[in-house]
């Protein structure tokens, strides 16, 4: 599916010497990066308040517009990773952030948005710091938004990561000391735990979901 993506937005198109390569080399290329992809994506979820299947969701979501600006692999792993915390602090929405935030990455901000809303004051400060509006200015509202899907698509990016990075602390702290990031973030332990065969889940009365380590795996350790 990532490989599928990758290739519909047209990465690795082109050689190191800026030669478009054949749709089958442009595939391979796209089908090796998406093994790596998917191994950032696992390390992202078992250190967020998501698992696996949500981190993904982000990445397909910012994908679209991420490729409308970069195709470097490395930013936008590192974009992913910092909007796991503002997807948590959302109610766990990570599909929403993500296709949010490609939406506001090609200039589609707007006030209807719950991830617009909660990155204005950063988007604003980080604008005013790297040039991209200018200081004390006022913009705010409905100013803001217009100003910021007027910039130029890579200054724009630009003021988007330096928005979440501001917005990191605060949220890191938030999980850092809530009962619910502390809850969350061993939630998706154990997931990835059961993903990778060492736990098991049961499903409780009442919907609840109990992990347990799978039996044969104590027995083989009470063996040894």
């Amino acid at each position: 599916q990532t490989a599928t993506a990758l290739q519909l937005f047209d990465f690795n198109g082109t050689d190191a010497k800026g030669q478009q390569v054949s749709a089958s080399d442009q595939f391979a290329e796209n089908l090796s990066n998406a093994k790596w992809y998917q191994q950032e994506l696992i390390r992202i979820a078992d250190a967020s308040p998501g698992d696996q299947e949500q981190v993904g969701d982000l990445f397909s979501g910012l994908l679209p517009g991420m490729a409308s600006v970069t195709q470097d692999a490395d930013r936008i792993v590192d974009l992913t990773q910092k909007a796991t915390l503002l997807s948590g602090v959302l109610g766990n929405r990570f599909k929403m952030v993500g296709e949010q935030s490609s939406r506001i990455i090609t200039g589609g901000a707007g006030a209807e948005m719950d991830t617009w809303r909660l990155l204005q004051k950063p988007i604003k400060e980080a604008g005013e710091e790297l040039g991209a509006f200018k200081k004390d200015s006022g913009l705010f509202g409905e100013k803001l938004t217009m100003s910021f899907n007027k910039l130029d698509p890579a200054k724009r990016l630009e003021v988007f990561e330096k928005g979440l990075e501001k917005l990191g602390p605060e949220v890191a702290a938030y999980f850092d000391n809530s009962f619910e990031g502390i809850t969350a973030q061993a939630s998706s332990a154990l997931k990835t735990l059961r993903e990778k065969g060492y736990m098991q889940s049961r499903t409780l009365r009442g919907g609840a979901r109990l992990y347990v380590p799978i039996p044969e795996l104590l027995d083989l350790r009470s063996k040894q």
